[in-house]
Formats: structure tokens, sequence, C-alpha cells
């Protein structure tokens, strides 16, 4: 079992967006301390049954779960399966380590959720991409093959929600907020694209109605990800290279494989990173 501060700390870091401070965590904990003393199991679990504090409830549900104690699965079995979205997923994602098929399950089926009919507000959605980041993260290197049939769904749920969006804004008056969630849908689609490549699934787009100009974007972004290994760059430099150094040996490396596995002609590969670099 893990000590106090482990478990604590590691419920802090799985909740925050963005890069987590030490700083920020140690000052959580000395929040929560003072304000309900020792963080054993039975005061986190006091908490996750009488808090009104959506995000507190969500810390310490992921609190109970890291601290892999005999009590902690028993505990969070009713909120994987019947808790709000982020009650599962904070329960799930803190069981990763130590009940890796159960956590997978529930996480795999939280990717499929429809999150337009939640309606979700745009910092909500907010939090829930960053979620799904570390998750996706989590199976590129967990290497599971049966993260593939995962990734695939999770796609195709993403581009439906992404059409649905796409089609509300032509009647919405809330176009800033609109704009926004579109934009989060397109990253999310993206790196989608980009993780089916990491697992060399360049047919992955295969049966999808897709548009022609997202279709080139994201054809771009599955042959990213299936030269990761071999160019040793994440996507933010990968794209700096072939987007801006066009007698790069990469950009060479990309077009030789969208003439090889998808059959575009030399013209068609330069359009298709033209799209790619105009996003």
């Amino acid at each position: 079992m893990r000590s106090e501060r482990e478990y604590m700390e590691l419920a802090f870091m799985a909740d925050t967006i963005g890069p987590s401070r030490g700083d920020e965590s140690e000052q959580s904990f000395r929040n929560w301390v003072s304000r309900w003393g020792k963080l054993t199991i039975p005061t986190l679990q006091h908490i996750v049954t009488h808090t009104h504090d959506e995000r507190e409830k969500r810390i310490a549900l992921a609190a109970i779960g890291y601290a892999e104690s005999d009590e902690s699965l028993p505990f969070l079995e009713p909120y994987l399966h019947q808790g709000s979205f982020a009650e599962r997923f904070m329960s799930a994602w803190s069981l990763w380590d130590s009940h890796r098929a159960l956590a997978f399950s529930v996480l795999s089926q939280l990717l499929q959720v429809d999150l337009l009919a939640e309606k979700f507000d745009t910092s909500h959605l907010f939090w829930i991409f960053e979620r799904y980041g570390h998750f996706l993260y989590a199976l590129e290197q967990w290497r599971n093959p049966h993260v593939i049939p995962t990734l695939r769904y999770a796609f195709i749920y993403a581009w439906k929600m992404y059409q649905m969006l796409e089609e509300q804004r032509l009647t919405s008056s809330n176009d800033k907020d609109d704009k926004f969630m579109v934009e989060m849908f397109d990253d999310y689609l993206g790196t989608l694209a980009y993780k089916l490549g990491q697992f060399h699934v360049l047919g992955g787009l295969t049966g999808i109605d897709i548009d022609d100009d997202m279709r080139a974007k994201l054809i771009v972004l599955l042959t990213l990800g299936h030269f990761k290994e071999q160019t040793h760059t994440n996507l933010m430099d990968v794209s700096s290279i072939i987007c801006l150094n066009t007698s790069h040996s990469i950009r060479s490396l990309v077009i030789s494989a969208l003439q090889e596995r998808f059959g575009l002609q030399e013209a068609e590969c330069q359009e298709y990173l033209d799209i790619y670099c105009k996003k």
C-alpha cells in the first residue's frame, strides 16, 4: 500500500490540467489536511460520500484507488459503473497499475461516451480531453493489441460528434464557444489518428465517411505516427520539420509512404502536406 502523501499526490496530479507542479500538489495536500485531518482511507471514503464538491469527490476517489489498499477496489466498484463521467474516469484511472484489465475496460467505454448528449460545458470538455490524452499516452506505452479496436471505435464516435458540432454551428448564436469546441474535437481526432499510426494501422480510416480536407490531414497524421519510432521525434517537432523544411529527409519519407501505402501521386502528396501544414 502506498503512503498517504504518495496516493494524495498522484490523485492531485491526475486531476491537474497541464503540467503538474510540486508546489501546487504540496499546497493542495496541506489544504486537504487542514480541512479533513489525516487522509486515511476511511477519511477519503467519508469525503466521497459526504462532500457536495465534484472536484473534491473525484480526487478522493482517485486517492483511494492509488492507495492500493485491500479496500480500494471494493469501494470503487460502484463508481466505476454508475458514477458520473468524472467519477468513473478517476476511479478507473487510479486502478490502471493495480487492476489494468478492469481499468482498460471502463476507460475504453468512456472513450465512446456521447459528450454532446451529456451537455458538458467547454471547461468540462477541456478537462475530459486532457484526461483522454493521458489515457491515450498510457495505451501507447502499453502496446497491447487490444488497444487498436479501442482507438478506432473512439475515432468513429469522435468523428460523429465533430460532424454534429459542425452542423450545430450553422444555426447557433454562440459562435465563440462552438468554435472552441470544434477545435478541441479536431485536435482529439488528430491525436487518435496519430495513435493509430503508432500502432501501424494505416487503414484506420477505411470505411469512415470523412471530407477530403480532413481526410488529407488525418492521413498525414497516421503516417507521422507510423514513423514515430523511426524518426525519434514527437508530433510537434516532426510537424515543424515537414512544414518548414520541404527538403528534409522526414518529409521525403512521408511522401514515399503516402505514395506506397495510399497510392497517391507526387502532386497529391504535396497537396496533402499543404493541407496539413495549414491546419
